[in-house]
């Protein structure tokens, strides 16, 4: 039974994450990191693992066996805010303007296995919403900021 085990989580989707590794860079003075209206280590911490996951998932799909891509994010901006007046039933939900822009930081690298530099570089990504985006689940967690990390990933590393 160990040894199945064992199979099933080496064949699992999550080992091929491994090539990808996200910092987050004194992630205490972002500007607005929070899952919910509660602004705690805690509530940001439900975002930036939400945000980690998804930055391996999309990123493992274009980073070669043997070959290591590293994020180190030192901004990061939810788009929208909390509206504390409009109740305690409606506190959790960010409300989102034209105006508000999501915003994410981040130097990055690409090494193959021998630890040779085949990429690098400073990117600094801003969601203008001027237009409302079509999202396909608007429940997700920062799903402006997952949409410029989509671009980025399909962009910077195919």
């Amino acid at each position: 039974m160990k040894k199945l085990l064992i199979l099933l989580v080496s064949l699992s989707p999550l080992s091929a994450f491994s090539t990808v590794n996200v910092e987050w860079v004194e992630p205490e003075k972002y500007r607005d990191p929070w899952a919910i209206s509660v602004e705690s280590a805690k509530s940001r911490e439900m975002t930036l693992n939400s945000l980690e996951t998804y930055i391996k998932r999309a990123a493992g799909r274009h980073v070669d066996e043997g070959e290591t891509l590293t994020l180190r994010v030192t901004e990061l901006d939810l788009a929208g805010r909390f509206d504390y007046s409009r109740g305690p039933e409606l506190a959790d939900v960010r409300i989102v303007r034209s105006a508000d822009f999501a915003r994410i930081a981040f130097d990055y690298t690409l090494t193959n296995a021998e630890g040779e530099v085949l990429k690098e570089g400073s990117e600094r990504l801003t969601h203008m919403l001027l237009v409302p985006l079509s999202l396909p689940n608007r429940n997700e967690q920062a799903p402006y900021v997952r949409a410029l990390i989509h671009d980025w990933v399909n962009t910077k590393l195919d």
